[in-house]
């Protein structure tokens, strides 16, 4: 009997040493960062029968470490349930809310545990938090205290990062030079000290930066769009649409690149490729007004009349408030390229474009549509009106014509109003 309850001692003892030998190794293994490591050694502890508050914080950190962020994130919530005063789980909750691009809610879980938070690690979670939740000059108080003494090139790399989406460009390229000096080398990096570039209009010193990523990997989508960027700044819309078409991203026909590369055929007047990259863009963004506009104008460009009117009065239908639909629809009855639309229904745009947007085009617009429906007096005193601002040597001459014209009583046509003053 007294060999048996000596037995079930010691057994116990050594189980109790076991479990704090293994909570040693856990915590060796999270404090470098080996979460599997710290994942297999926590698979031998029952945490149903012995999850203590210090085995769950231990089991969430794994979960996030290992990247099962929903699984972490409802383990979470359960230890906050228990432990609703526990700063650490906040804390971790809000590195979770991080992790799931809930930047907001993120802030606000950090607010919570303010008194515990130690160290740069933390303090880059924070920021990071205020940057992606729009408080970038937070984000910036935050860190400015650190920048001269820290050694963490991703913390200053932050800090250039708050300072671009401040457009404090030239400052943002020097704290991203800094995080360089550091050891900080990686890809969102040199990608953020090109755009920085480019913003500030160094398109040489910007190209040079995105060629060479893309020499690296043809696929990478941000230095594609920048790069294109570059050219389109230029005006070098042909080579821009050539950037946009050559490399492995154009595989994806990730519809950001679809539709830059439709923008530039239209600029390059190749009106059936921009209808072929709009038509796939708007598989996956129907909710953008301004896609159909650009679809419709690339049918316009192929004298495609009748299907862009279609287009457009769909977009009206469906983006009521949205003037460029109603205005694109005025212009096509204005110069006489309406295929469906009467008097009333062409007039009736034009002065719903005019109301959602009154500037000089719309006012042409609907001097084209009264000239269009008879009213030629009418549409005469709005061009002589418009004529009064006019100062552009080319518009003034294009305004005579126009008034030339309408004295002589005829309609004015898509050469006197180019379709793009309207678009």
């Amino acid at each position: 009997m007294f060999l048996s309850i000596r037995d079930w001692v010691f057994a116990d003892r050594l189980s109790s040493n076991s479990v704090r030998e293994r909570i040693k190794r856990i915590e060796q293994h999270l404090s470098l960062q080996h979460f599997e490591k710290a994942q297999h050694e926590l698979n031998h502890l029952n945490l149903k029968k012995q999850k203590t508050k210090q085995l769950a914080l231990y089991e969430i950190q794994v979960l996030r470490g290992i990247g099962e962020l929903k699984e972490a994130f409802e383990c979470v919530k359960q230890a906050l349930e228990r432990y609703p005063e526990e700063l650490l789980f906040h804390l971790e909750k809000g590195k979770l809310l991080l992790a799931l691009n809930r930047a907001k809610d993120a802030v606000d879980s950090f607010s919570l545990c303010v008194p515990i938070l130690r160290g740069e690690t933390d303090l880059l979670a924070l920021g990071s938090a205020l940057h992606q939740a729009g408080f970038s000059d937070h984000c910036l108080n935050l860190l400015h205290p650190w920048i001269v003494s820290t050694q963490n090139g991703e913390l200053v790399a932050l800090a250039g990062d708050a300072l671009c989406a401040q457009k404090r460009f030239q400052d943002a390229i020097e704290m991203y030079t800094f995080a360089l000096k550091l050891g900080t080398k990686n890809h969102h990096l040199y990608v953020q000290i090109g755009h920085a570039y480019r913003r500030l209009g160094n398109l040489a010193e910007a190209e040079k930066i995105f060629r060479k990523l893309l020499d690296k990997d043809s696929s990478d989508l941000e230095s594609t769009l920048e790069l294109g960027a570059c050219l389109e700044e230029r005006g070098h819309f042909q080579k821009a649409l050539l950037i946009y078409q050559s490399g492995k991203a154009w595989n994806t026909k990730h519809p950001q690149l679809m539709q830059k590369a439709g923008v530039n055929a239209l600029k390059t007047k190749k009106y059936s490729f921009a209808q072929n990259y709009f038509a796939q863009v708007l598989q996956e963004q129907q909710e953008d007004p301004q896609i159909q506009v650009f679809y419709g104008f690339s049918l316009e460009g192929q004298e495609k009349w009748q299907e862009a009117e279609q287009t457009y009065l769909r977009l009206i239908q469906k983006f009521p408030s949205y003037p460029h639909g109603y205005r694109a629809l005025a212009w096509m009855f204005g110069v006489g390229l309406s295929k469906t639309l009467n008097d009333e229904q062409g007039l009736n745009f034009a002065y719903r474009a005019l109301k959602l947007k009154n500037d000089p085009t719309s006012w042409e617009i609907l001097s084209a549509c009264c000239a269009r429906q008879g009213d030629f007096d009418k549409a005469y005193r709005i061009q002589l009106s418009l004529a009064k601002n006019d100062k552009d040597p080319k518009t003034r001459a294009r305004r005579q014509q126009m008034l030339r014209h309408l004295r002589k009583k005829i309609p004015l046509n898509n050469q006197l109003l180019g379709r793009a003053l309207v678009a």
